[in-house]
């Protein structure tokens, strides 16, 4: 008679692996992981700047700091915590691509630079071109607020709040503004955010 053959049992997800077979929306959701990655790198090498910095400046404090990122921070992981946005915190799409520049510009400046200048551009921006106060950087996901936060400037946090922001909104790392105060040892801001 006849040879016989192995049989071998396949599922569809491993016969669509095999043949390299991808839908439309199997490449969107790889694009968006994608840019959700490229996001989260671009806030640590922000963070990472931003501790160089601080031990340039302060010394024995930022090595503290840099050493509790570095172990894990304790963040905030609230499990029931639901992050509740509009859709004009969402939709950039309308937005003029100059304005988009400039907030990303601002958010970067204040975080890296620690700006004053860049603030008043900030909130100049939120009032006269009726930007969300949400705003959130569109390479790391960082709102004013989380930046605020994390600098230590306790006026512009109180500014932000003051103005409507949202303390539970998540940066691409899922902090949120309380987490960026912790990681940099902002007790004061880690209070009035709780608080708040």
């Amino acid at each position: 008679p006849g040879g016989m053959y192995e049989v071998k049992e396949l599922f569809l997800e491993d016969v669509l692996k095999c043949t390299g077979y991808t839908s439309k929306i199997m490449e969107k959701y790889k694009k968006e992981l994608l840019t959700l990655e490229d996001h989260k790198n671009k806030l640590e090498e922000w963070c990472q700047q931003r501790e160089v910095k601080i031990s340039d400046t302060i010394g024995k404090e930022a090595v503290e700091a840099d050493e509790q990122i570095d172990e894990g921070v304790d963040v905030d992981k609230d499990e029931d915590l639901q992050v509740v946005t509009t859709e004009k915190e969402l939709d950039t799409s309308e937005m003029e691509p100059w304005l988009i520049k400039d907030l990303d510009r601002c958010i970067m400046d204040v975080w890296l630079k620690g700006s004053d200048e860049a603030f008043s551009q900030l909130f100049h921006l939120i009032h006269s071109e009726n930007v969300s106060v949400d705003y959130k950087h569109s390479e790391t996901g960082a709102t004013a607020l989380m930046v605020a936060a994390g600098r230590g400037n306790m006026d512009n946090v109180e500014k932000l709040l003051n103005l409507g922001a949202n303390v539970k909104v998540m940066s691409s790392n899922d902090w949120t503004a309380k987490d960026w105060a912790k990681a940099f040892n902002r007790t004061e801001i880690v209070d009035l955010l709780e608080a708040h």
